[in-house]
């Protein structure tokens, strides 16, 4: 029996707001432990693989939102949602797996 393709969402994020050292992520969306997929859909009500990231994909401000504090709340554990804002222009989101890629959001360049 052929063994399926497997399918790789890689994508970097990097948040840059005024005044701060920039964070930057390599995600891979298909990689992505479960708890924090079911955090981003119970933040954003998406289904994660079908509705979440094609709203990320959309530059949606919710999509954004949740996976920003995703990725933050790693570092620090007890984040609180609300806590986490962020204005478009300090947001790039760029796909790794083509080299050719711009930013989809990157406001000021």
């Amino acid at each position: 029996m052929a063994q399926a393709e497997k399918i790789e969402m890689r994508f970097k994020f990097v948040w840059s707001p005024d005044g701060v050292e920039p964070k930057t992520w390599n995600v891979n969306a298909t990689r992505l432990p479960s708890p924090e997929c079911e955090e981003i859909e119970r933040r954003t009500d998406w289904a994660f693989a079908t509705e979440f990231l094609p709203q990320l994909g959309k530059v949606s401000h919710r999509a954004i939102h949740a996976l920003l504090y995703v990725l933050l709340r790693r570092e620090t554990p007890g984040l609180d949602y609300d806590a986490v804002t962020f204005d478009l222009a300090d947001i790039s989101l760029e796909d790794v797996d083509d080299p050719k890629a711009e930013a989809l959001s990157k406001s000021g360049d």
